[in-house]
């Protein structure tokens, strides 16, 4: 036999048409009533349609989302006589329909749905936690924003981590013995927390677990080498001059004590005023401390700042230094 499906619209639809009502002869149960999961991962829902006092056979139960699509039969399964499932693989995130912010999912028999349903919230929860070491190698401070999982009423988030006395592992797990870290949220939506003391060498593992009255959930884990996120201060001591019989800007700068790796430098200069025209200069000597620069007007005064990284590209950029400016020659 054929049988005739109606298509409903979205929640509070008109055409839908409901079964039961105020006499409770109509039942469904859903176990679990709802669940809370993170993207990518699988989730399923059972029930039991009653009607009557009598159980629907599960062969005859369809599933609904949001009353607007139907579920593929695919995905059904036939747990016992009466106990129907839906499966859902690789779930995407919910979509916030105004004040839902879950998927509804619904049991119905071939005729009709009943009002009650089940609540499925997918959850994005790859958090990107981004740290960065001082120049002095006292602290590391890491950044990250919840902005993914906002729409999870009533949850709360916690950076955890666990700390390895060496270098990272290859690739990092949640680990059993965790530790919370405080985190104070900034006025930019980012929540900055601040390791220090911090061992260089130590591998942190860190990530973001959410907590809900539905359970809870962990942001992939992510492991931080403090040694290998430095931001180094900037070169101090720059100076610059115009060699007037060669015709050279000559740029001298001292090194940051900190980090005793080798580093690389970059030199930015151009004539001062209001609106400068950068143009940089790379030097990847890491024993150098000076450089010579063609520039064509001689009698100009000239703008000049250095930065400086890690030579092997590891770590942050140094903040540019203090400018330094060239004497007009007569």
């Amino acid at each position: 036999a054929h049988h005739h499906h109606h298509h409903p619209g979205g929640p509070g639809s008109e055409n839908l048409y409901f079964q039961g009502g105020s006499s409770g002869t109509q039942d469904v149960v859903y176990f679990p009533p709802k669940i809370l999961t993170s993207v990518g991962s699988n989730a399923s829902f059972h029930c039991i349609y009653k009607n009557e006092n009598q159980i629907i056979s599960s062969k005859q139960i369809v599933w609904w989302r949001n009353l607007a699509e139907k579920i593929p039969e695919i995905q059904y399964s036939i747990v016992s006589d009466r106990v129907s499932k839906v499966t859902f693989s690789n779930l995407k995130a919910t979509r916030p329909r105004g004040k839902f912010t879950y998927d509804a999912v619904y049991c119905c028999n071939e005729q009709a749905c009943h009002h009650r349903y089940a609540e499925l919230y997918v959850i994005d929860v790859n958090i990107n936690i981004s740290c960065e070491t001082d120049g002095y190698l006292t602290k590391m401070t890491c950044r990250w924003s919840p902005s993914t999982i906002q729409s999870l009423v009533g949850s709360t988030v916690q950076l955890r981590y666990h700390r390895r006395s060496l270098y990272c592992p290859d690739s990092p797990s949640i680990h059993p013995t965790s530790e919370p870290k405080n985190c104070v949220l900034q006025r930019d939506g980012f929540y900055e927390c601040v390791f220090q003391p911090i061992f260089l060498l130590s591998g942190y593992t860190m990530w973001i677990r959410i907590n809900h009255s539905l359970g809870s959930l962990d942001s992939p884990p992510t492991c931080v080498l403090p040694d290998s996120v430095v931001k180094p201060l900037p070169p101090s001591n720059v100076k610059a001059e115009i060699t007037v019989n060669t015709g050279l800007l000559k740029v001298s700068w001292e090194k940051p004590v900190f980090p005793e790796n080798n580093l690389q430098f970059q030199i930015r200069y151009g004539l001062s005023g209001k609106e400068i025209q950068w143009k940089t200069h790379e030097v990847f000597d890491a024993k150098s401390k000076s450089a010579s620069l063609l520039v064509s007007d001689l009698s100009a005064v000239y703008v000049v700042q250095v930065r400086c990284r890690r030579l092997d590209g590891l770590g942050y950029w140094s903040n540019w230094s203090s400018p330094a400016y060239t004497l007009v020659m007569d």
